[in-house]
């Protein structure tokens, strides 16, 4: 499957790997969902009582 990868990405020629690419990837959708789930709490303990911070924090629960 690698060989695959490798082939249609054109990983090689960029100077990585599917390992790399895959904990890349990971980091970023972790990240992503903390700030998601942890945003607007902080919005909602700084005070803001925004709209769009409530309408945040309530599609989150």
């Amino acid at each position: 499957m690698t060989p695959i990868l490798d082939r249609y990405f054109g990983l090689a020629e960029r100077g990585t790997d599917v390992r790399t690419e895959l904990t890349a990837s990971m980091t970023t959708f972790l990240t992503m969902a903390y700030i998601a789930f942890v945003n607007p709490q902080i919005l909602a303990d700084a005070g803001n009582v925004h709209p769009t911070a409530a309408t945040a924090r309530r599609g989150l629960y």
